[in-house]
């Protein structure tokens, strides 16, 4: 499975798995199934599922956990000169 070693297939596992949470967030509107809750019970359940290494994965998590910090950065300035 060739597809399964560039970090794209991460990647989109992990929007399409957050789309769909928030899909289920807006028609049941039940706060417990916040999307990134559902997002991380997709992502669990494909990976056993289908008996994909986390490794695999990762590699395109990992384009997610590097734009993370930088975003995290660009919020808290404003909010630190408002203190």
């Amino acid at each position: 499975m060739k597809y399964l070693d560039t970090p794209l297939f991460g990647l989109l596992i992990s929007i399409i798995a957050f789309e769909i949470g928030v899909y289920i967030n807006r028609k049941t509107r039940i706060s417990i199934l916040n999307p990134l809750i559902v997002a991380i019970g997709l992502i669990i359940g494909f990976l056993l599922y289908f008996d994909i290494d986390y490794d695999v994965y990762n590699r395109g998590g990992m384009i997610i956990s590097f734009f993370i910090a930088p975003a995290t950065v660009a919020l808290a300035v404003p909010l630190y000169r408002q203190i």
